[in-house]
């Protein structure tokens, strides 16, 4: 396994746009969180504050800072699939290939490099939540401040589930623009679609970006009571089933993943 990761870091180690990239999304996502508690929502024509309603007390830090960090993933995304497509761009993927590693080796390098994106960004997350939640909590006892820590493994889990999802598309389509497009167009337009015209009430929850979506839920409106205003049920906690179906489809798109590969012809 650390062959396997050594060969991947090598390709990393002398690529511009990951540093750019990655620059640019420690950047964006501290600069984020800790400006949000100046932030004002409109809810039902009453502006509510979001620092003075305490989003930076623990426990609910967890859900609120895992919640924003979610939507950073894109960028992540995109260092991913551009480090999956330059393989067939500039025929690494041939060249390791020729050298001795075989495909399913291939695959488990790309694995463990998804698998260690995944882990990093989840511990520069919950750096920002001890930092910021230490620094700004009015609660600070050690049972409180804990309570509600299951997001973090729930952040770990999406960020895995959504990079199987986007190697899969990287896989079969290759190239790096049509693959956002691919991700674009299943995100924006054939998931809602079958979500409001095809799929019975409830059904949509075993969707793939939805099921990761509900790993963690939109905290806010819950903590100004806007979900009791607009009749809406809000979610506190990170639910087993959402859990099973993320790791589910993570198992699946690595083996359909396995499956293209096999079939590619290099």
């Amino acid at each position: 396994m650390l062959r396997l990761f050594k060969i991947e870091f090598r390709k990393l180690k002398t690529n511009r746009s990951f540093y750019i990239f990655t620059s640019f999304y420690l950047i964006s996502l501290v600069g984020l969180a800790w400006t949000m508690g100046s932030f004002n929502l409109n809810f039902n024509q009453a502006e509510v504050n979001l620092g003075n309603i305490g989003i930076f007390d623990f426990p609910n830090i967890w859900q609120n800072i895992t919640y924003v960090a979610s939507f950073f993933k894109i960028i992540l995304a995109i260092i991913f699939i551009t480090f999956i497509t330059n393989e067939y761009q500039y025929r690494t993927l041939r060249q390791n290939l020729i050298d001795g590693l075989s495909k399913k080796e291939f695959l488990a390098s790309k694995v463990i490099m998804m698998v260690s994106m995944a882990a990093l960004s989840t511990l520069f997350v919950l750096a920002i939540i001890l930092i910021i939640g230490f620094t700004q909590s009015s609660y600070l006892e050690m049972d409180i401040i804990f309570m509600k820590s299951s997001f973090i493994f729930a952040y770990f889990i999406k960020l895995v589930a959504f990079f199987s999802m986007i190697m899969l598309i990287a896989f079969v389509v290759k190239k790096t623009g049509f693959s956002l497009a691919t991700l674009f167009i299943w995100a924006v337009i054939i998931e809602p679609l079958l979500t409001y015209k095809f799929l019975p009430e409830g059904w949509s929850r075993a969707l793939p970006l939805e099921a990761m979506s509900n790993l963690i839920h939109e905290p806010f409106s819950r903590i100004t009571n806007a979900d009791k205003l607009i009749g809406n049920i809000t979610y506190s906690s990170v639910d087993p089933i959402d859990v099973a179906i993320s790791l589910a489809y993570t198992t699946l798109f690595i083996f359909l993943s396995y499956q293209v590969l096999k079939k590619n012809d290099l």
